[in-house]
């Protein structure tokens, strides 16, 4: 577990370092049956970084095993200020008690990441619970980008069933738009 914390910050971190060259992530992928690879568009002359000009706030949330959601990128070496990570964990938990039915098992330090451990499987799920799960996606990323926080990318960084995928957030004016998801799901439904 500690592995998996640590290669999701690794990977905040590269995308935080390409960002202060100038590089800017615009597509992860799977090219293969594999984890994905990160595309980036950077300037035809790179620059070293400039530390005030191109430091950017960004953090992850990792959707883990059958029942977690970890907010990381927020510890002390992070951009990210201590009452903007209160404020995501307050947002992340509202969220949760308000779009998902079953309610919140657990909160804890997890590994230098903020781990919240929903009751029932949101990420595994089938009927009416694949729904409300992805209500709840749907409406987190809204409320996010509701205080400033919009989604750059999301990376599958392990091919285990019971590890999704992460999502990356960047610090950006706060805009009220409403969301929706449209679920591929099976082979003929939407």
């Amino acid at each position: 577990e500690q592995e998996a914390v640590d290669a999701r910050q690794m990977l905040l971190a590269i995308v935080r370092e390409m960002h202060r060259w100038g590089c800017r992530l615009y597509l992860s992928s799977s090219l293969k049956d594999t984890t994905d690879s990160l595309f980036f568009l950077c300037p035809r002359r790179l620059k070293p970084p400039v530390e005030q000009l191109l430091a950017t706030e960004m953090f992850v949330l990792s959707l883990n095993r059958r029942d977690r959601l970890r907010l990381m990128g927020t510890s002390e070496q992070s951009e990210v200020e201590d009452k903007d990570c209160n404020q995501l964990m307050d947002v992340i938990r509202e969220c949760v008690l308000n779009y998902w039915p079953k309610g919140l098992r657990q909160e804890r330090d997890w590994y230098g990441a903020r781990e919240l451990h929903l009751t029932g499987s949101p990420w595994w799920t089938e009927g009416s619970d694949s729904v409300h799960s992805r209500l709840l996606i749907t409406l987190l990323l809204q409320r996010l980008r509701q205080i400033g926080w919009r989604v750059v990318e999301t990376v599958d960084v392990c091919r285990r069933l019971s590890d999704k995928s992460i999502l990356l957030f960047e610090r950006s004016p706060p805009r009220s738009t409403l969301h929706c998801c449209i679920s591929l799901n099976g082979t003929s439904l939407l």
